[in-house]
């Protein structure tokens, strides 16, 4: 378990950052999904989809998502909130697991179901200089002698 601050280095800083600004709108009244009075707004839209059917964008899309998926899915949503009491839902190999806005603390877990390898971006922890092959000096000279022959 780690405590993620804004100051977590490169890409995590980025999302960090980003779920901060998120807890910062929380209080200041606006819209959030992790955080303050927009979580009743998204839990009573979250009840409305769980009783009655429906797809987002239906006209577009209804060949993509059918009415038992969408179902699902939103049963899988609220199982979710009903755990973590946020909405941060991702796709990433961490995932939200604890929101405390008001000491501007997040907590990120492992997320154990993510499909990439852990060393899947390593080849790129090390600087490779490239090479490059000068040809012989005295090769060329011999090869300007072969042509003017």
């Amino acid at each position: 378990m780690a405590h993620a601050r804004a100051r977590a280095p490169g890409r995590r800083r980025q999302r960090v950052c980003h779920v901060l600004q998120e807890s910062r709108h929380a209080q200041k009244g606006l819209g959030s999904y992790i955080a303050g009075p927009s979580l009743a707004i998204l839990e009573k839209y979250l009840n409305q989809s769980l009783t009655k059917p429906f797809i987002p964008y239906e006209a577009a899309l209804k060949d993509y998502v059918a009415a038992d998926e969408a179902a699902t899915r939103y049963k899988n949503l609220a199982a979710y909130y009903g755990q973590y009491k946020h909405f941060w839902v991702g796709n990433g190999p961490f995932f939200l697991y604890s929101v405390k806005p008001t000491e501007k603390i997040i907590t990120l877990r492992k997320f154990a179901g993510f499909a990439d390898p852990t060393d899947k971006w390593a080849r790129f922890a090390s600087r490779s200089s490239p090479r490059s092959r000068l040809p012989d000096p005295a090769a060329s000279r011999l090869v300007r002698r072969q042509n003017s022959r």
